[in-house]
């Protein structure tokens, strides 16, 4: 019996190719068989996963949400309770918003708490700039 209460999904791809290749009750059987996956199929670590998933959840999720402008200075920090199956409040998230055609600023988002979303949107800020220098 899975005492712990997670299922453990093996995964591969992101957006319109990700797939669940397969459901465990044990972490160490995920494992093995996302070892055995990417070795057979070629893929590697980073593109087949195993992912946790809680059984009998909350219904309800906190999504903590912090925004930086462009020069990392905070612009705000909201928090709003939300369904658990919101695939949008349940992931950890960057992405850059949009102003005038080119990124104002950035959003970060995480269940885990303002600490992880402030974190998620300067690394996201990172990213941004060091693809605007050419170096990534």
């Amino acid at each position: 019996m899975n005492e712990n209460k997670n299922a453990y999904v093996v995964t591969r791809g992101e957006y319109s190719d990700y797939r669940i290749l397969g459901v465990f009750t044990t972490v160490e059987a995920a494992n093995k068989a996302c070892e055995m996956v990417a070795r057979k199929s070629g893929y590697s670590a980073d593109e087949t996963r195993v992912e946790v998933f809680p059984l009998d959840a909350d219904m309800f999720v906190t999504a903590y949400s912090v925004v930086i402008n462009m020069q990392g200075e905070e612009i705000s920090r909201t928090q709003k309770r939300a369904l658990s199956i919101d695939e949008w409040d349940h992931r950890e998230q960057a992405f850059g918003r949009l102003a005038g055609g080119q990124i104002g600023d950035v959003l970060g988002r995480s269940p885990r708490g303002f600490d992880v979303a402030e974190k998620i949107a300067r690394d996201k800020l990172a990213q941004i700039n060091a693809e605007k220098a050419g170096i990534a």
